[in-house]
């Protein structure tokens, strides 16, 4: 009997955590994500015109790096939107179901978004640079919270 009602609380417990934590990423979603993906999902497509002018005029490293750089954004982009809405709609079932693919893309976009970011943070502790936070916006390294709060609720269940 003792055990049944032990089995019942922490079932509920784990209700709450999981609503909790839905309206927590809820939160960092509207505050960081929303402002982020309006600035860098026009620097992507921006990139990815690049691309396409410096792949037409010569093939070399700067052509690769953009590509590279491009498509690691729209990957990690698409896949934080997916685990996003999976995570608001179904709660961590939905991390748990989710497509492996999904979850390395992410972190191709968190690898990307670091290698284009971090050289930006580095130059503002340097003091070499004062304002970035266009920078940091089209980066997408404010992503990196609501990613990371991806990983570990995936890592809890």
């Amino acid at each position: 009997m003792e055990s049944r009602e032990r089995r019942r609380a922490e079932g509920v417990g784990r209700a709450r955590s999981d609503r909790a934590d839905r309206w927590l990423y809820a939160i960092e979603t509207v505050v960081l994500g929303l402002p982020t993906l309006g600035v860098a999902i026009p620097g992507l497509l921006a990139l990815g015109f690049m691309v396409v002018a410096v792949v037409l005029t010569e093939f070399g490293l700067t052509a690769l790096w953009a590509g590279l750089m491009f498509a690691g954004g729209a990957i990690g982009v698409t896949s934080w939107f997916v685990l996003s809405g999976l995570v608001l709609l179904e709660g961590r079932k939905g991390l748990q179901r989710a497509n492996p693919a999904w979850w390395l893309g992410l972190l191709a976009g968190i690898a990307t978004s670091g290698s284009v970011g971090g050289p930006m943070v580095i130059d503002v502790f340097a003091g070499l640079q004062e304002h970035v936070v266009f920078g940091l916006l089209a980066s997408g390294l404010l992503l990196w919270i609501p990613s990371l709060h991806l990983i570990l609720m995936r890592l809890r269940t």
